[in-house]
């Protein structure tokens, strides 16, 4: 892990890091690489909606329905999990990098109302036919999670293979 410090040794505020960009641009990808390296919490948003519902089972119905439908959920829901993720101490102490956020104006006066200023914000950018291409590829696994691209990355075990299903956003 990377510690950030001054020049006269004092600590630096933790680092907080956006990255944005279009759907299949790699903001995922590149997050988890940053984070790693850094030291710092991750926050997906996807993860971060999907971690919420097992949490608070009354709010599962209504964000499960939205992704189901491949809507996007309301600001509100969004806005509420990250302000709570954002204030827990692991992302104080640490840092955060976080993806997929904001993808409006409402979620940006978020981060204002909570007086958040990032240090860096990453904007990733990538032709639309491209998107659409590296999204046609991607595959995910229902039983574990985890994501494939059919082109670059395929899973080497056939029985994944076999029940990897599109995302409905894509």
């Amino acid at each position: 892990m990377c510690k950030l410090r001054y020049r006269n040794g004092a600590p630096r505020r933790p680092p907080r890091i956006l990255i944005v960009g279009p759907p299949g641009s790699g903001k995922t990808e590149q997050a988890k690489k940053v984070a790693d390296t850094f030291g710092l919490v991750n926050i997906s948003m996807k993860e971060l909606l999907k971690n919420e519902m097992h949490v608070n089972p009354d709010m599962a119905d209504t964000i499960s329905g939205y992704i189901e439908k491949g809507e996007p959920v309301p600001d509100n829901i969004v806005n509420s999990c990250l302000e709570n993720r954002l204030k827990q101490p692991d992302c104080r102490v640490n840092g955060w990098v976080i993806e997929g956020f904001p993808e409006n104006e409402n979620q940006m006066n978020l981060l204002k109302a909570m007086r958040i200023k990032p240090m860096l914000c990453f904007i990733l950018e990538q032709h639309q036919e491209e998107c659409i291409r590296r999204l046609s590829y991607r595959r995910i696994d229902p039983q574990t999670g985890i994501l494939y691209n059919c082109e670059t990355e395929p899973s080497r075990d056939e029985a994944v293979n076999a029940r990897l299903i599109c995302l409905k956003e894509d």
